[in-house]
């Protein structure tokens, strides 16, 4: 006939299934210490694909791997000097020249670029290609400024201003070669008796070619020559 659990038998069935759940979870523990040490070894241990599973599975901000980690490869124009020490072949003082060199000549332009660092040639660069990359890095967009807001002033209306007609007469040309005294006097400087002098000096000497032939004449220095220069012809 069917009796009852005993509360020894009900003690023992759960021992049984703590039993299990802790196996099984020993057993995960162990598998994933396993691959922890699979993946974070020595720097030049690391393979590209473990490399990838670890950037992508623990980004924590404490290892500095946040927006310097995209999708399982490090951008090296955003990248501090610790994220970039776990690449293999960089260590701290390749690290901390590869932030300097950024900071001295700007961010890197392609992958390449990380050659023009001291000490990382050809065969270090091809070994860090597939777990890096250089993206465009732009500079912080200019803060918007508010414009207030003005209505356009309206034109004035235009009003012609009429050109006013001159009321002085302009003075006429001289000819000195064949300008008579009343002629020479409207000159300005040049009175009656320089005008005479100037008749004859022009009949001694002969017609001037130029202004400054007039200096010729007693009382008529280069002050009289500039101020009557435009209206003096010779012909």
């Amino acid at each position: 006939m069917f009796r009852g659990i005993t509360r020894n038998e009900h003690f023992v069935g759960f021992a049984a299934i703590a039993l299990i759940f802790a196996g099984i979870i020993y057993h995960q523990v162990r598998v994933d210490q396993d691959r922890r040490i699979e993946i974070s070894g020595s720097p030049q241990e690391i393979s590209p694909t473990a490399w990838r599973e670890l950037a992508v599975e623990e980004p924590t901000e404490s290892q500095g791997i946040d927006d310097s980690v995209i999708e399982g490869q490090i951008d090296i124009n955003r990248a501090s000097a610790e994220v970039l020490q776990a690449l293999p072949g960089i260590g701290p003082t390749r690290a901390e020249a590869i932030v300097a060199d950024r900071e001295q000549n700007g961010p890197f332009g392609t992958v390449n670029d990380l050659g023009r660092v001291s000490g990382i040639g050809e065969k270090t660069l091809e070994s860090l290609r597939p777990m890096i990359l250089a993206s465009n890095v732009e500079p912080p967009p200019t803060p918007r400024r508010e414009i207030a807001y003005s209505p356009t002033p309206t034109a004035p209306r235009y009003t012609p201003v009429p050109t006013p007609v001159p009321t002085e007469t302009p003075l006429p040309i001289i000819h000195v070669n064949r300008a008579t005294v009343a002629e020479l006097q409207t000159l300005e400087g040049i009175g009656e008796k320089r005008a005479q002098d100037i008749l004859v000096d022009r009949t001694a000497n002969g017609p001037y070619r130029h202004p400054e032939d007039l200096m010729r004449v007693s009382g008529i220095g280069p002050k009289t020559i500039e101020k009557n220069r435009y209206r003096l012809v010779f012909d």
